[in-house]
């Protein structure tokens, strides 16, 4: 009876070392795709601040060409028949 209770002990000692390792293993891959997370809110950040960024150049580019085409305006010859 007693041989028995130890068999049924190791064997539960056992399997709670394999859930404590188990569960190791799910926080280290919890805390690896945390990261992972974190860096893509970086790079989400960064290129919503450079889609800001081309958006105002080219806002200005295309100011910039309307003062242009008013300068070059001024320089037409009226077409003559």
């Amino acid at each position: 009876m007693l041989s028995e209770i130890l068999a049924g002990s190791t064997q539960t000692a056992k399997v709670l070392g394999d859930i404590a390792q188990s569960s190791n293993e799910h926080a280290r891959a919890i805390e690896q795709i945390s990261v992972s997370l974190g860096q893509m809110e970086g790079v989400t950040q960064s290129n919503s601040a450079g889609a800001e960024e081309i958006a105002s150049a080219s806002q200005e580019l295309a100011a910039q060409a309307r003062e242009l085409q008013s300068m070059v305006d001024q320089f037409r010859l009226p077409v003559t028949a």
